[in-house]
């Protein structure tokens, strides 16, 4: 699976579902999750290798985000199945 992160300047409402970005300069870098509801969500784009999209055995599906720590992503995501 592969996944293009595009940046753009919009204004997004904090509803279900919705992407959010977590920037983590240091560490595992920025990433994408997609929430489908409070705290629940799955990687849909990372800079890192060890959160990797659509990678089942990484289980990067969770219910337990830390979502205060995230802020509304801005742009798109674009999924493929390359």
């Amino acid at each position: 699976m592969k996944s293009i992160i595009k940046n753009e300047e919009k204004v997004v409402k904090s509803n279900y579902p919705c992407l959010k970005i977590y920037n983590n300069e240091g560490g595992l870098g920025a990433y994408v999750v997609l929430f489908t509801k409070p705290m629940r969500g799955i990687v849909v784009y990372s800079e890192n290798e060890r959160l990797k999209v659509g990678d089942n055995e990484t289980a990067n599906d969770s219910t337990c985000w830390a979502e205060e720590c995230f802020t509304n992503f801005k742009g798109t995501i674009e999924l493929s199945n390359n």
